[in-house]
Order: structure tokens, then C-alpha cells, then sequence
């Protein structure tokens, strides 16, 4: 049977967010391509360079060393070139990998309170969603006391103070992406960060604010949407922000569909044959729309892939879901169904007869049971129909009264 009649399944669920407020240093990656060529006259030069090479060679004008030397200070602010000495300087590693990716993109520091929205979901490999500057306190507190803000409430807010290791949120001197929101600006833009350490004295121990709801008001929904016969590899982020997302790893669709079927109140009746991509069912069980169509509708409930790395989802629908018959006294009833409801709509003569038959017994969803589908014959249908009460009365002259005209010919 064909493959053609795919079924599409669409999966969702409210992504779990947590907000904490945070002092930090940190580097957002922007295009800088005025400093590539710089970078490249250092690279280029062969040995550490001076103001005075940076005022004579990029400037053009000798007497601009002081102008020079505050290009080289800055890019060493930036990490992009290191001292050798008071006044002259190599390209630092960031420097080399700045080149070397040839992306125009340089990571730019700064240093300040942000709000980091966060997240545990198992489909989302970086924790950051969201960072943006903020000028909320982390605590207040009478300076110089003994009393620890460890687990203290903040009592203008009623947040709580946590003390947490800074590896419990970020990731440190990796670069990841996350939405970042920058002051005076409406729109968060997804950018690559660098987080480089906190303003903790406690080594990576660090006072967070724990926000009871990030101030942004995110709704997100992770969406999976997929196609039987074709791996999982992407899922979306969709609401308040919008963002389409490797899966951590690859994931086979009809595993998924194995376990979606496995979880439905049914299941033990739900019989799933793979080499017919359909399900086989009882005759009896199906009401019309479904003999007609060769097709189904599910509900199923609250869904669970955590053993697919894939974690919960909401209850789903799916819909289209290819069936066929799970025997052949279901594939004799089914076809004789079809051929008195769906095709016995006209006068029939002998010629239409026969093609009306041939044309049930090639259905594909009948293929397995094609050479034994042995439907009844024009006089038999019209004796069995005759003996049935009023309603089948127009579907009895459909048959008969051509045999009435040309009796000799049934």
C-alpha cells in the first residue's frame, strides 16, 4: 500500500521558565568589521606592534600616536590583542579565532545586573532564553551586618535571595545564543553570548534574585511538527518569541508514533501495521465517515516521550490516520458497504456492473485481501435488497430495473 496518505502530527507544550537577576560580566557578540582590518595588520605585521606603527601604517599620520595607542588599549579592553609590554602588542587568541572565522564578529564586553530567563526543558540544550539589563537590586540589606542574605526576602518585592553556583545557570566562557534585550529597545535580538564570571566573592558561588516570573511576561511554546516516515531533528519556539531550534539529538517519527499509540485509552485494540503504514480495524467498529474515507481521528491525552528525550506534551489530536481491514470477513463487509453506499447511486447495467466491482476490489486498502473479495452478483444484491425494508428500495431499482428492460442480459 502507498505511502502517499502521510499522517502529520503535531505536538506542543508550555515551556517551564525561571528568572533570576544577576550581576555580571559578560561579552555579546556583534559585527565589528572595522576592526578586522586591524586585526589583520597585526596579524600580518609578524611582531608586536607599537602606537607608532598604528599611526604611521593605519593612520597615516606619524604624529597620532597617542590616537594609536588608544586603538591598541581598546583592543586590548576587547581581548583581541595582548601586551607584550608597555607598548607593544600581539593578537591574543580571541584575536586569532576572530580571523579565523571570518565572520566580521567580535564579542563585545560589559559588565552589569541582568535578568536571566531560564529554562530546564530537555529540548533546549542552552538554559538562557532570554538576558536583558535590569536595575533591580539583587538584596537590600543594613551594610556592614553579619546577617547573611542567603535565603533572606527581599521585602519590597518578596523575592527570594538564593545563593547558587553560577554553573547551575551559566554556561562560563562558552558561547551560546540566546534573545537579548538591550536597553531602550523593544525587541529582543538572538545573539551569540560569552558569560565570564560574576561579581560573587565566593568563587562561582554568587546572590541571585529569584524572580517568581520573568518581567518580559514570556509565554513560549515548544512545537514539534512531523511527518511519519521522516526523522525528527527540529522543533520551534512560538509566542512571545520565535525561534526554530536543532533537537538535541535525532529522533526516529515512528518511534514517536509507536509510543503516541501505546498511550491511547484504546490501545490494546489499536493494531498498527507497519508494512501497510495503517491501522487494521474491525468493520464493525467504524462508523461511515470512516468506511468512506479509509481513515480515522484519535484523541489522545496528556503525552509522554520522556524516554525519547522529548519530555511531556498537551493532549493532541491526529487526524487522517490511514486504516484498513484486520480481516478478510471485515474486507468483504466493508466492500459491500461501499459498493451498496458509495457507488450504487445510478441505474447499473451489466458493463457498469462489472467495472463497478473491479474498481472496489483495486482499492489499496483492500490488496491483501484482492484475490478472495468475492462480492455478490448483480441478481443476488437485487434479491437481497428486495427483501430488505423501504429505505432500500431506490438502491434495489438501481439494479433491477435494467434487468427488467433487457432480461436476457444480467
Amino acid at each position: 500500500m502507498s505511502h502517499a496518505n502521510q499522517i502529520t502530527i503535531v505536538l506542543k507544550r508550555k515551556v517551564s521558565l525561571k528568572a533570576y537577576i544577576i550581576d555580571l560580566y559578560l561579552a555579546v557578540s556583534e559585527k565589528r568589521p572595522e576592526i578586522i582590518p586591524i586585526l589583520k595588520y597585526v596579524q600580518e605585521k609578524g611582531e608586536p606592534v607599537t602606537p607608532a606603527d598604528v599611526a604611521k601604517d593605519l593612520l597615516q599620520r606619524e604624529k597620532f600616536v597617542i590616537a594609536g595607542k588608544n586603538i591598541l588599549n581598546y583592543l586590548v579592553k576587547l581581548k583581541l590583542l595582548q601586551p607584550t609590554d608597555s607598548s607593544r602588542f600581539t593578537l591574543s587568541v580571541n584575536g586569532q579565532q576572530v580571523l579565523e572565522n571570518n565572520t566580521n564578529e567580535i564579542f563585545i564586553p560589559e559588565r552589569g545586573t541582568y535578568e536571566v530567563t531560564w529554562t530546564d526543558d530537555p529540548l533546549i540544550k542552552e538554559r538562557i532564553i532570554m538576558l536583558k539589563p535590569t536595575s533591580q537590586e539583587i538584596f537590600q540589606y543594613v551594610k556592614n551586618s553579619n546577617e547573611s542574605p542567603n535565603k533572606k526576602t527581599d521585602d519590597e518585592n518578596m523575592h527570594i535571595i538564593e545563593e547558587k553556583s553560577l554553573f547551575e545557570i551559566c554556561p562560563l566562557d562558552q558561547p551560546f545564543v540566546a534573545f537579548f534585550k538591550e536597553k531602550n529597545s523593544e525587541n529582543p535580538q538572538k545573539k551569540k553570548i560569552k558569560i565570564e564570571r560574576s561579581d560573587g566573592e565566593n568563587g562561582d558561588k554568587i546572590y541571585v534574585k529569584v524572580v517568581e516570573k520573568p518581567s518580559e511576561k514570556l509565554n513560549l511554546t515548544i512545537k514539534i511538527d512531523f511527518t511519519l516516515h521522516s526523522p525528527i531533528t527540529r522543533f520551534e519556539i512560538e509566542e512571545t518569541l520565535h525561534d526554530d531550534r536543532d533537537l538535541p539529538q535525532e529522533v526516529d517519527s515512528m518511534e514517536v508514533w509507536k509510543r503516541i499509540l501505546s498511550q491511547h485509552p484504546q490501545s490494546n485494540s489499536l493494531k498498527w501495521d507497519e508494512n501497510y503504514f495503517a491501522l487494521r480495524v474491525k468493520f464493525s467498529s467504524l462508523n461511515n465517515r470512516e468506511r468512506k474515507t479509509f481513515s480515522k481521528l484519535l484523541n489522545f491525552n496528556k503525552i509522554d516521550l520522556s524516554d525519547l528525550g522529548l519530555g511531556t506534551f498537551n493532549d493532541v489530536q491526529v487526524s487522517k490516520i490511514p486504516i484498513i481491514p484486520e480481516t478478510l470477513e471485515d474486507a468483504l463487509a466493508w466492500a459491500k458497504w461501499l459498493l451498496i453506499e458509495e457507488h450504487l447511486t445510478d441505474y447499473v447495467d451489466t458493463q457498469k456492473w462489472i467495472e463497478l466491482i473491479k474498481k472496489i476490489r483495486q482499492k489499496p486498502q483492500f490488496a491483501e485481501f484482492s484475490q478472495q473479495l468475492y462480492l455478490p452478483s448483480r441478481d443476488d444484491l437485487a434479491r437481497e435488497l428486495f427483501n430488505k425494508n423501504q429505505q432500500f428500495s431506490e438502491k434495489f431499482w438501481y439494479l433491477q430495473a435494467p434487468i427488467d428492460l433487457n432480461p436476457t442480459i444480467t
